[in-house]
């Protein structure tokens, strides 16, 4: 089946209708999924059309395969994005949050529970997520780095520096002891 006619296929949404499935995803997208990740302190890198047609794209791909084995990368690693960033952001979107999310807006033919493999696409969809993060541009990036000491008083980000040295320094407290 071509990626096209996949998307154009009706399935069951919210068990009360059916509809295209491009426009399901378009709507879970721009709706649910897009302004969830907006309200917990993230920017996008992509506007709602190119994330829902990224969100197609990897349920398309990985349809049928365990999210352990997927045909789809999950997550690539550019480089840009540390493990700190990685941390905070499943800090921030925990479990419950994505429980809560899932509870409603997980009522759809490809990502129900009720669905062959539907927990296996939150998951892709979830780590998908992580792909479009503009750090650069998210409020939470800049909590992160004050909770890591990297920003001084006027918002600059200092790098390279050791917090755990600089504040021992700044406390006069070396191995234990005050002077």
């Amino acid at each position: 089946m071509t990626f096209r006619v996949w998307l154009d296929e009706w399935i069951e949404c919210e068990s009360l209708e059916y509809l295209p499935r491009y426009i399901v995803i378009y709507r879970f997208v721009k709706y649910g999924l897009y302004p969830f990740i907006r309200q917990n302190g993230y920017n996008l890198r992509e506007d709602v059309k190119g994330f829902a047609l990224s969100i197609a794209s990897i349920l398309y791909f990985n349809r049928g395969a365990s999210c352990l084995n997927p045909h789809d990368s999950l997550i690539t690693d550019d480089g840009l994005n540390n493990i700190e960033n990685k941390q905070h952001f499943y800090h921030v979107l925990n479990d419950a949050k994505w429980a809560a999310f899932w509870d409603r807006w997980g009522k759809w033919a490809d990502v129900s529970l009720d669905y062959f493999r539907g927990a296996d696409r939150r998951i892709d969809i979830e780590s998908k997520c992580w792909e479009y993060i503009d750090f650069d541009s998210s409020y939470e990036t800049t909590i992160l780095h004050e909770h890591l000491g990297l920003e001084d008083e006027d918002g600059n980000i200092r790098y390279g520096e050791d917090v755990y040295l600089r504040e021992a320094a700044e406390s006069n407290e070396w191995g234990g002891y005050r002077r």
